[in-house]
């Protein structure tokens, strides 16, 4: 797979953009963070839940991968009580917001055509990930994630995908297949997963996942444009360079 720029094409199967911050916990966690949580978020916007997370919410966050970040056992992150913001806005568009003792995972659903990493964007995760709650916590990593998907039919996959990023893939005969590649790209460790199924009537559905991630000290200094950038070029190497909407 050779780098590729990202392009608008490539930009309308994007889907989600998640951050999501690993730590280990500090006593009085409630007191000390959902007060805090709760005055970041304009009128509207302050209901909340308080739960244990159920399976579909636990893969959303990854608990297995925050699990195993921290070394701790998944039952003991999965158990945690999770706090969760739900139809929170970050600049323009819609998220929701999950803090727990051992993570704050923030998850952005992009809006069709409005899919621009904006000066606002950035000041209301500074919002989140810079209050004071955290100031004292021992990071542990933070990530960005991406997840951009396309429905394809058969005669469109050349021309919107770049078929090596699928090694040995037997398109005609098509019934699943999970490519996930792992390496370094400068200060970031990158996950590129992709995942392809067969759909009805003769669709392909395809998947592309990143995780750009970054290990942290006791102090970091994350620029979230950076990583986001950063996951959108690796994704950029999975799709042709992209006049095919």
């Amino acid at each position: 797979m050779c780098k590729k720029d990202y392009t608008q094409a490539m930009n309308n199967y994007l889907r989600e953009v998640s951050f999501r911050l690993v730590f280990y916990s500090l006593p009085q966690f409630k007191d000390k963070f959902i007060e805090e949580f709760v005055g970041l978020f304009p009128e509207g916007n302050k209901n909340y839940k308080e739960d244990v997370l159920m399976d579909v919410e636990l893969q959303t966050v990854d608990v297995d991968a925050i699990a195993a970040d921290l070394g701790y056992p998944i039952v003991d992150v999965a158990r945690a009580r999770t706090y969760v913001f739900d139809n929170v806005t970050i600049a323009n568009q819609m998220a929701t917001v999950y803090v727990n003792p051992y993570y704050v995972y923030v998850n952005v659903h992009m809006n069709e055509g409005e899919k621009s990493f904006s000066d606002d964007f950035i000041n209301d995760l500074n919002k989140i990930f810079g209050c004071k709650a955290l100031e004292k916590c021992a990071i542990k990593q933070f990530y960005c994630l991406t997840s951009h998907s396309c429905e394809l039919e058969q005669v469109e996959l050349n021309e919107v995908l770049d078929l090596k990023a699928f090694p040995q893939m037997d398109w005609e005969r098509l019934g699943g297949a999970v490519y996930v590649d792992n390496y370094k790209n400068g200060d970031y460790s990158v996950d590129l997963k992709r995942i392809v199924g067969r759909m009805i009537e003769n669709k392909v559905m395809v998947t592309i996942q990143t995780s750009t991630r970054i290990e942290s000290g006791e102090e970091v200094y994350v620029d979230y444009k950076d990583m986001y950038d950063a996951s959108l070029n690796e994704v950029a190497r999975c799709f042709n360079d992209g006049k095919k909407i």
